[in-house]
């Protein structure tokens, strides 16, 4: 690159691919430019701070979910059935939401991916069946129509008046 004179040269660099002996891409990489993939890469303290409290946060909660559930268990309360109710409801919305996002091929990767989501979706389940487990019984005894209509919905009886849904 000429320089003009009295300013310093630049320096770039040039990166290119071939596939099967022709150029698919070709990218001019100057000093300025920053990596790709490191888009975040200078991420703010308020964010990292706000990450940081959001992670301490989710991990009281499911420990204090575990705690209490163990504790329901033991002392056989808690709706077991109802719980695992909800439980598959979510595994299966999760799965289906898999199915329906993805342009599915038969592939290894996409078996990969599967895996993957059968294992978020499982510890989504089993997430959402302890914190089940440990709030029912408080819940029960404050609000007990909210859990009454909710069951109503996940076993099907959409038209039972306690649901409030009219045609």
């Amino acid at each position: 690159m000429p320089a003009s004179p009295g300013s310093h040269p630049v320096r770039v660099r040039l990166e290119g691919a071939l596939l099967r002996g022709r150029a698919v891409y070709f990218s001019i990489i100057r000093p300025w430019t920053q990596p790709t993939g490191h888009e975040n890469a200078n991420a703010s303290a308020r964010e990292s701070v706000t990450f940081t409290i959001l992670d301490v946060v989710v991990v009281v909660v499911c420990l204090g979910a575990a705690l209490l559930a163990r504790r329901n268990l033991a002392q056989q309360r808690g709706d077991r059935r109802g719980a695992f109710r909800l439980a598959f409801f979510f595994f299966c919305v999760l799965i289906l939401l898999w199915l329906t996002r993805g342009h599915l091929l038969a592939s290894v990767g996409t078996f990969g991916m599967f895996l993957i989501s059968l294992c978020t979706s499982v510890f989504c389940g089993v997430v959402i069946w302890t914190v089940y487990i440990a709030l029912e019984p408080y819940v029960r005894r404050r609000w007990p129509q909210t859990l009454i209509s909710w069951s109503s919905v996940l076993i099907g009886r959409i038209r039972d008046p306690i649901v409030a849904v009219t045609s």
